[in-house]
């Protein structure tokens, strides 16, 4: 993702005769992220205190906008998280994505935290990380009611938890 703190020093060290007396050096230090703008350009997150459908892929807060690098002595921008207008906002079938796989149902987990899930038809119960895509199996078979409409349970597992909402 970026420089450790060892390779800018290799780096400064290669190219020590050249830097300018006042050149500073930092290692990566995670990521942090920026809002993306609307499709006219405007601003869709900084007012919102809610997620939704149509501005989750925009507001860092969401899980979407842009994820940056960030390193040592610079300011690394984290919006604060905003609530989800329900659980089942987060988990959406990406399946349009992988079009030659033979798999009709890939989750994607759009939500800033991660989401358990569970469908009647099949006794397993299931957690999606952030920003996973996912073809999910319980017991050696490929689980797809995950990707109708009110078929299975979701519930966020941190920060955001509004219990249990019928799923996508």
């Amino acid at each position: 993702m970026g420089l450790s703190g060892y390779d800018v020093d290799q780096v400064v060290l290669g190219y020590y005769d050249e830097l300018p007396g006042n050149c500073h050096r930092s290692a990566f230090n995670g990521l942090g992220c920026i809002n993306r703008p609307g499709r006219d350009g405007e601003d869709v997150c900084s007012t919102k205190r809610r997620c939704s459908p149509e501005i989750m892929h925009y507001c860092c807060g969401c899980g979407g906008g842009y994820k940056i690098q960030c390193y040592e002595g610079h300011t690394c921008p984290m919006p604060k998280p905003l609530h989800p207008a329900s659980d089942h906002d987060c988990i959406v079938n990406k399946a349009n994505l992988f079009p030659n796989s033979g798999y009709p149902c890939v989750i994607f987990n759009r939500c800033a935290y991660p989401i358990e899930w569970k469908c009647p038809s099949m006794p397993c119960t299931h957690i999606v990380p952030p920003g996973i895509y996912r073809v999910q199996t319980c017991n050696g078979q490929t689980e797809t009611e995950i990707c109708e409409v009110g078929k299975c349970k979701l519930k966020a597992l941190f920060g955001n938890a509004t219990g249990y909402d019928s799923a996508r």
